[in-house]
């Protein structure tokens, strides 16, 4: 209810209209840097199904291995504090600060941070033995849910031909959920029943820490060779609709 009141009270003015909406999205993909975000949403993908799906799993394969703490009494208990952490202590202030941080490092260095986050993350998972000990790493969140969220959706609406915003949004939002968690909970499964708990989030840590320097190395190559557009920055929607009728001026077509 709160969400359709918000929703209702916010003005949106269209001041670009996309005549082919098919071509327009599909030219974007010509672009080696959009390939590059496209696989990075599919990565982010993977380790989030992960999370999501085999947390929960993990921590109480963990519990049932403390002798005489009486697990079951006290392991719903841990999950609620689990997710409150991630919401309140992680998301929600990375939601705030994501326009700040994207101002200071830029987007493709807020997108290698995400990387990094998940290696981190799914190192320190790899490495518990109890349970409890899982509460200051849902504080990491931030990085890997709250500023991957913000820099998905914004570099989309950035880069996406004039008209096509939200399009952009929605397609990167199906290509992240659809595809990268759907491959990350099917992989994530097998390797869970194969290896355990431990031994997966440790090869999803190694896997993610390896495409943080992959990614780097990338970004780097494609800044020294000139490929990367100079004119990516992070502004407020409004400013960024202003920016478009300065940039791209609408030429009226005259009558035959």
């Amino acid at each position: 209810g709160v969400d359709i009141l918000v929703s209702s009270k916010l003005k949106h003015t269209q001041t670009r209209l996309s005549t082919n909406i098919l071509r327009d999205v599909g030219q974007i993909f010509v672009s080696f840097k959009i390939v590059i975000y496209f696989c990075w949403c599919v990565l982010v993908g993977l380790g989030t199904a992960l999370i999501w799906n085999f947390l929960f799993w993990h921590l109480e394969d963990l519990a049932s291995l403390q002798e005489g703490c009486g697990h079951a009494t006290w392991i719903k208990t841990l999950e609620g504090i689990v997710m409150s952490i991630q919401c309140f202590g992680g998301e929600l202030p990375f939601f705030f600060l994501s326009g700040w941080i994207l101002k200071k490092i830029g987007h493709i260095h807020a997108m290698s941070l995400v990387l990094l986050g998940f290696g981190v993350r799914f190192l320190l998972y790899s490495l518990l033995v109890d349970p409890w000990w899982v509460i200051p790493i849902e504080f990491m969140n931030g990085i890997t849910f709250g500023l991957f969220y913000a820099t998905m959706a914004s570099y989309a609406s950035i880069v996406a031909p004039p008209g096509t915003e939200a399009t952009m949004q929605g397609l990167v939002g199906a290509v992240f959920e659809g595809v990268g968690v759907s491959l990350g909970s099917l992989l994530a499964g097998n390797l869970f029943f194969k290896v355990g708990g431990s031994a997966t989030f440790r090869w999803f840590g190694i896997g993610a820490l390896v495409l943080f320097f992959v990614h780097v190395i990338i970004q780097f190559v494609m800044e020294k060779l000139g490929s990367r557009d100079t004119n990516i920055a992070y502004t407020t929607p409004e400013n960024a609709m202003h920016q478009l009728e300065d940039d791209q001026p609408i030429v009226p077509q005259l009558d035959k």
